[in-house]
């Protein structure tokens, strides 16, 4: 089989086409070196495949710029990375502000009722999965009404941050804490039975009654 060469241009790139004459002899190809020689772009025979020419472009960057651009868009992408890193941190901690303030009393800084409840309801749960005991120890400060009236609200607010504030610093970190609404406060003893309960609501209400609330000139 003979063949004779063809040369022809498609999209930029040099072709080179064998052509089947007969079918009595073989082929005889012209040596790659050559065909390399004489055009710096051929089509390769055994892989079909143009090699583009150093003036060449791939998605509008020219070959010989191909490395440096790769480069500065991996060190461009990283930094936009980082910076999304930083965002979804600060909207994270904005989130964990707000639930935290969807979650506490207006007043005092401690668990509003909403979040008491649910509290307890977990504690419930984890109590019959596991057979564990924990106490409820209800509180209600007694004549608040009659604070308010004479003294005004605003007496009335030191007394509830007062009361909070006593049975936060006498109670423990697994201890939960919550006002129920108006003087009414609500706390919660993991692993601990009635009995030992009773002694420790008696030891919060001496703490609360321990240090007179000092408003002004009013005790």
């Amino acid at each position: 089989m003979t063949g004779s060469d063809q040369f022809g241009y498609m999209g930029g790139f040099e072709l080179m086409k064998i052509t089947e004459t007969a079918p009595t002899r073989p082929a005889v190809l012209p040596s790659r070196e050559p065909a390399v020689a004489s055009a710096n772009n051929v089509l390769s025979s055994d892989l079909g495949v143009a090699v583009p020419n150093d003036s060449a472009m791939f998605m509008g960057i020219p070959e010989t710029e191909l490395t440096p651009k790769v480069r500065n868009a991996i060190v461009v992408l990283t930094q936009e990375v980082e910076n999304l890193r930083g965002e979804v941190e600060r909207a994270n901690s904005h989130l964990a502000q707000v639930e935290r303030l969807a979650d506490e009393d207006a007043l005092v800084p401690i668990r509003n009722r909403r979040a008491f409840m649910r509290e307890m309801s977990r504690v419930i749960s984890y109590n019959e999965r596991y057979n564990a005991v924990s106490s409820l120890i209800y509180f209600d400060l007694n004549n608040f009404k009659e604070i308010n009236d004479k003294f005004g609200h605003a007496m009335g607010d030191v007394t509830l941050m007062h009361a909070a504030n006593s049975l936060i610093n006498n109670l423990r970190a697994s201890d939960l804490l919550g006002r129920l609404g108006g003087d009414e406060f609500g706390v919660i003893l993991n692993h601990t039975n009635a009995e030992r309960a009773q002694l420790k609501g008696r030891d919060l209400a001496r703490a609360i009654q321990a240090t007179p609330v000092e408003y002004g000139n009013s005790k």
